[in-house]
């Protein structure tokens, strides 16, 4: 019978793979991640750097995260466009446009958004 350790160390040997000499490094080494050119793919980035993909996977989370909200230049938008549009060129979400757009514009009526559905609702029990 062929105990665990051996069988995968047979497993990776029928692969390839010397299993005492790994020359991938994990995501916790001392490589200068801030200088990584984050538009290649993933498995471009662990083949030049000598890490797995998991690894570039992890610091490509870990670098590109968002720092907390960005604050846009709202009074510069052309909100003859559609909310996707403008979500697209400021990158954000469209409802932060559309909501941006009801702050500015103001509804035809003059009542905040939430106050539409509730004067509908109202005028539909009254009747």
């Amino acid at each position: 019978m062929i105990t665990r350790p051996i069988a995968f160390a047979l497993r990776a040997m029928w692969r390839g793979i010397n299993p005492g000499q790994n020359k991938m490094s994990t995501r916790y080494s001392s490589h200068d991640w801030s200088s990584v050119d984050w538009s290649k793919p993933t498995h471009i980035i662990a083949e030049q750097m000598g890490v797995t993909p998991m690894a570039v996977y992890y610091q490509r989370k870990r670098h590109l995260r968002r720092r907390g909200r960005t604050h846009l230049d709202w009074s510069q938008v052309d909100w003859s466009k559609a909310d996707k549009h403008i979500a697209r060129e400021l990158r954000c979400t469209p409802n932060a446009v559309k909501y941006q757009r009801n702050k500015r514009m103001g509804d035809p009526k003059g009542y905040p958004v939430g106050w539409q559905r509730f004067l509908a609702w109202l005028k539909g029990i009254t009747k």
